[in-house]
């Protein structure tokens, strides 16, 4: 038993002189990288970042190109008329001989006779990649090249999906922008406020909790 004993007091010694050698950083990514949530968030986040940074190629439209106004959204399918195909297909929603027995108006659907298969690196409008690279790629569309809204369109025709890709780089970039600024400002006044202390101190911590009582996102766009 003793030895057994002994052999358990140097593992633990052992952990202690390698984690006691780790630097903070490490530590810190050891602990994270245990965690499921942190990790499915991290690569959730890491996803945001790039659509951002490649809004161009992710988009599969110009968010500013107009077509029909209040498009529904393409119904996409793995089924054509000859059977089951791997790789998803696209139909438009068009209007149908039949009408509505209420509204007398034509029934959509989708257009089951011009099937449009979707694809990687599909050919499409072309775009300068950070305003720089001319490109004519996008990461997906149809083989076509005609328009692909998997989202619809707006009152305006402009696609719903690529305004959303192109709208995630002001959001993240508020996120980013606030969080630093908040960072910086507020260690530098908290600290300030500590060393100097007294009355000071007191008021202080009375005005940054009256502004913390007010909505974030406000203050965040102010």
């Amino acid at each position: 038993m003793s030895a057994l004993h002994q052999g358990e007091a140097e593992d633990a010694r052992i952990s202690t002189v390698s984690t006691t050698n780790q630097s903070y950083r490490a530590l810190v990514w050891r602990k994270f990288r245990r965690s499921v949530p942190g990790m499915i968030g991290l690569v959730l986040v890491g996803m945001l970042l790039l659509t951002a940074i490649f809004a161009e190629f992710v988009a599969p439209m110009d968010p500013n190109t107009p077509t029909t106004s209040f498009a529904p959204p393409d119904h996409l399918s793995f089924y054509t008329k000859d059977g089951f195909t791997p790789w998803p297909v696209a139909y438009s929603i068009v209007e149908g001989a039949e009408l509505d027995p209420v509204t007398f108006q034509p029934l959509t659907g989708p257009d089951l006779d011009h099937p449009r298969h979707l694809v990687l690196f599909a050919k499409g409008e072309p775009f300068h990649l950070w305003g720089l690279i001319p490109m004519d790629r996008h990461l997906f569309g149809v083989d076509d090249g005609s328009a692909l809204h998997l989202l619809g369109t707006d009152k305006l025709g402009r696609d719903v999906l690529s305004r959303g890709v192109f709208g995630s780089r002001l959001s993240l970039m508020i996120s980013l922008v606030s969080i630093t600024l908040i960072t910086i400002i507020g260690t530098m006044l908290g600290i300030t406020s500590g060393y100097i202390g007294g009355r000071f101190d007191m008021w202080f911590q009375r005005f940054v909790e009256i502004i913390l009582a007010f909505p974030q996102l406000p203050l965040y766009l102010t």
